[in-house]
């Protein structure tokens, strides 16, 4: 009998498992396993996130390659069409330059056209007005001449 309270203890040591494992035992192992089973959810939902962040990373990066072969297009274009402008305002103004230089040409040798002729114009009147002077003084002069000659035959 003196093991009575110790079998007594054990006894009640082994109801309490029996009720612990039957009645407290499944909620701890149904918490524990939802609490695994929430875990996991967050895992995959973030190993989801991460291959959506890496997909999305793959065709941000895509896209900036795309824009940068763009760029790369365009500067290449403008970079031609910079060329060609140069090119082209470089023979229009040539062409200007020359267009320029013919009319100034043309424009001088009508000057001086314009003043050659006005040239011979007053040489012609200088001297048509030296051939009257001339004409005039022989015509005097003869005019004298006959006068004098008549005078000495009248004597």
């Amino acid at each position: 009998m003196e093991n009575i309270p110790e079998l007594s203890i054990l006894v009640s040591f082994l109801v309490f498992l029996v009720l612990f494992f039957k009645k407290v035992y499944p909620f701890l192992i149904d918490g524990t396993d939802n609490y695994i089973e929430n875990i996991k959810n967050k895992i995959e939902e973030a190993n989801k996130l991460k291959k959506e962040a890496e997909i999305a990373l793959y065709e941000a990066k895509k896209q900036r390659n795309m824009v940068e072969e763009e760029i790369k297009k365009y500067r290449e274009q403008s970079k031609k069409r910079l060329a060609q402008l140069e090119f082209e305002n470089e023979k229009y103004l040539k062409n200007l330059e020359l267009h320029n230089n013919i009319l100034l040409n043309n424009q001088l040798k009508a000057e001086f056209e314009h003043q050659k002729q006005i040239l011979f114009k007053k040489l012609s009147e200088l001297i048509i007005e030296k051939i009257e002077k001339e004409s005039s003084k022989k015509i005097l002069k003869k005019n004298f001449d006959f006068s004098k000659e008549d005078l000495q035959k009248l004597q």
